[in-house]
C-alpha cells in the first residue's frame, strides 16, 4: 500500500464480531489546536482529528471509541439485541471521513452506548461532539438538540475526581448559557465562582466567562425544546 502522508492506518480486531480491518487516523503532524471554544471544542489548523475518533467495523457495524467501558460479556448481548440487529446494512467508514460521515459514526458510537446503558458522562461527552460536528456545519438546530442532551447527561453524571467533576459543572453551566437558560447559567457559574473547594483553574474559567457574556456578547438567541433526546 502506498504511504499516505495525511493518514495511517489503524489496525483493529473488533470487540463485536472479532473480525480485523484498518481504518484510517490523521497524522499528528497534520493538524494543529489553534484555540478552544468555552465548551473546549477545539479549533484545529489543518486536518480535524475528532473525525476520525470513532471506529466503525465495515463487518458488522459495531462502533466503537477508546472511552467506552462496557465492552464485554452482558453488554455485548445487549448491544446485539438492541443495536447490531437494528442495522439495515453495515457501512464502510475506513478511509477519509467528510463531517456528515464523522457525525453518523459519533451517532452510532452514541447509539451503542445507549444500548449498553453507559454511564451519563460517557454519554454526555458524546453529545457534546456531536454538537461540536453540528457546530462545524453551521447547523444551529441540530447544535442545539445535542448541547440539550450533554447538559442533561451532565446534570446526571458523577464523578469522584475533583477535576472531572469541576469539569462537569463547568460545562453544565456553560451549555446552560449557550441555550439561553440564562437563569441556571448565572446559578451554575456563581456556584462555582464563590465556592472555595473549586480549584483557581475552574474559578477563573467560570468568572471570565461569565463576565464576558455579561460585557461582551449578546444573550443567545437559541430557543430551547426540551421535548426528547437526539435521535439517529
Amino acid at each position: 500500500m502506498a504511504f499516505n502522508a495525511y493518514y495511517y492506518d489503524s489496525h483493529i480486531d473488533c470487540k463485536f464480531c472479532k473480525k480485523h480491518f484498518t481504518t484510517y487516523k490523521v497524522r499528528p503532524n497534520r493538524y494543529k489546536v489553534m484555540e478552544e471554544h468555552s465548551d473546549f471544542m477545539p479549533v484545529y489548523e489543518g486536518l480535524n482529528p475528532m473525525l476520525y475518533e470513532v471506529a466503525v467495523c465495515p463487518h458488522c457495524g459495531y462502533a466503537y471509541h477508546k472511552s467506552m467501558t462496557r465492552t464485554y460479556g452482558p453488554f455485548m448481548q445487549l448491544i446485539e439485541e438492541l443495536y447490531i440487529k437494528e442495522l439495515q446494512k453495515p457501512m464502510n467508514y475506513c478511509g477519509e471521513r467528510t463531517i456528515d460521515e464523522a457525525i453518523i459514526s459519533f451517532k452510532l458510537a452514541y447509539l451503542v452506548c445507549r444500548a449498553s446503558m453507559e454511564e451519563a458522562l460517557i454519554m454526555a461527552n458524546f453529545a457534546l461532539k456531536i454538537a461540536w460536528l453540528y457546530r462545524l456545519k453551521n447547523d444551529v438546530e441540530s447544535e442545539t438538540r445535542y448541547l440539550l442532551a450533554a447538559r442533561d447527561f451532565f446534570s446526571k453524571s458523577f464523578a469522584v475526581n475533583q477535576e472531572a467533576s469541576e469539569r462537569i459543572q463547568y460545562l453544565y453551566a456553560e451549555l446552560s448559557l449557550r441555550l439561553g437558560d440564562i437563569p441556571e447559567a448565572k446559578k451554575s457559574f456563581s456556584r462555582l465562582i464563590t465556592d472555595q473547594r473549586v480549584s483557581a483553574k475552574y474559578r477563573k474559567f467560570s468568572k471570565n466567562r461569565w463576565e464576558n457574556y455579561r460585557y461582551d456578547e449578546q444573550p443567545p438567541s437559541i430557543e430551547m425544546n426540551i421535548e426528547e433526546s437526539p435521535r439517529l
